[in-house]
């Protein structure tokens, strides 16, 4: 099983694989689309994929805010409570159609910060074993 799917503009490519290296490091089984895919396609494939994992990490840019398809996972991933916003701040993006006052946005070049994220929401996602304790 897939932890981490990372969405992200073709654009933007460059930032996921050195974010999906990172957590890779950090030993988390991350999917982010090593093969280029055309954005029609990607769809598809996407929301299979954003349906087996723990995280969804969506990069936004300049370029990525246009993106139909990055939007479909945003929301997707946001409606099950699995959606991380990470920014290119190479190419910071303008508001976002998707994002809450109370969510986070992180920096892609941030990765200190992005481990911490990524770990308490992992821990929160764990669910605890029922008591089996008899009275």
């Amino acid at each position: 099983m897939v932890d981490i799917f990372v969405s992200h503009s073709e654009q933007d490519r460059d930032v996921a694989q050195a974010l999906a290296k990172f957590l890779e490091g950090l030993g988390w089984a991350v999917l982010w689309g090593k093969t280029p895919v055309r954005d029609d396609d990607r769809h598809d494939v996407n929301m299979a994929e954003l349906a087996n994992t723990q995280l969804v990490i969506v990069i936004w840019s300049r370029s990525s805010v246009s993106k139909a398809f990055l939007l479909r996972d945003a929301i997707a991933a946001r409606d099950a409570n699995k959606l991380m916003h990470v920014t290119n701040s190479a190419a910071p993006p303008k508001p976002l159609p998707v994002h809450r006052p109370n969510e986070v946005m992180l920096d892609a070049s941030d990765l200190a910060q992005i481990s911490l994220a990524v770990s308490a929401f992992m821990r929160q996602r764990v669910t605890k074993p029922k008591s089996t304790r008899r009275e």
